[in-house]
Order: C-alpha cells, then sequence, then structure tokens
C-alpha cells in the first residue's frame, strides 16, 4: 500500500508501525518547533521532545547526550536523523516478520496468547484476593 504517516510522538509512531505503514513512509511532525535549538522540554517543547525521547530510546542515550550530540545542527536536520534512526530498527524487525509463514505467525499468536492468559489469570486471582471475591 502507499499509504504514510503523519506522527508527532512515540504513541503515534507505535501506532503505524502496528497499522504496517512502511517506516520510511512515516514523516515526523514537530509541533511547536518555533526554535532551531535541540532541547528537551516536555512543557513548552513537546515536538522536538517527543523526538528527542525516540532519539534516545533507539540509541540508548540521555536526553542530555543528544542534545550535546546535535547542538549544532538544525531541527531539520535532526528530525531527518530521527527518521532514519527509526527505520534502521525496525527494518530487521519487518524483514523478520515479513520471512515468517502464515503458520508461524498462527503458532506465535497462541503460544503468546497462552502467557498473557496465564498471566491474566494470576493477576485476577491476585485482585480477587484482595478484594475478597
Amino acid at each position: 500500500f502507499g499509504l504514510g504517516a503523519d506522527v508527532v510522538s512515540k504513541g503515534e509512531l507505535m501506532l503505524a508501525i502496528k497499522a504496517g505503514i512502511n517506516p520510511k513512509k512515516i514523516v515526523f511532525s514537530g509541533v511547536g518547533k518555533t526554535e532551531n535549538e535541540i532541547k528537551f522540554d516536555n512543557e513548552t517543547k513537546k515536538g522536538i521532545s517527543n523526538l528527542i525521547d525516540i532519539y534516545s530510546t533507539l540509541h540508548e542515550l540521555t536526553h542530555a547526550d543528544v542534545e550535546n550530540k546535535f547542538k549544532n545542527s538544525s531541527y531539520g536536520e535532526f528530525k531527518i536523523e530521527v527518521g532514519e534512526s527509526v527505520v534502521s530498527y525496525l527494518e530487521p524487525i519487518k524483514e523478520r516478520y515479513d520471512s515468517l509463514s502464515e503458520g508461524d505467525v498462527a503458532s506465535l499468536i497462541k503460544d503468546n496468547l497462552d502467557d498473557v492468559k496465564n498471566s491474566a489469570k494470576k493477576t485476577m486471582d491476585e485482585v480477587s484476593a484482595v478484594v475478597g471475591v
């Protein structure tokens, strides 16, 4: 499909990926990007903060490390770097998924469903014991 997505947060990024959108067709919008400074401020600069959060997560860096790495970069350059990082991160996952047969996928779903059911039962048993039902 030729679908793309315009995302501004990690949550929207995950939704786009779950929807099967090609990572190369995901565009990061920077809500509130009035400055060129790459600085994390989740109160007044949510857009750039989301991008810093995504980049720091993918590269296992602190927000300060990301700010320092891109201190001489423009917002546009940083945005491109984040997009390329996301694509690099997701490509092997997509390749692995594409290599699975329908039987493989069904088996993974069944195995995980059993694990989820067991975990949910344990949680519900604990809740029932606390509530007294």
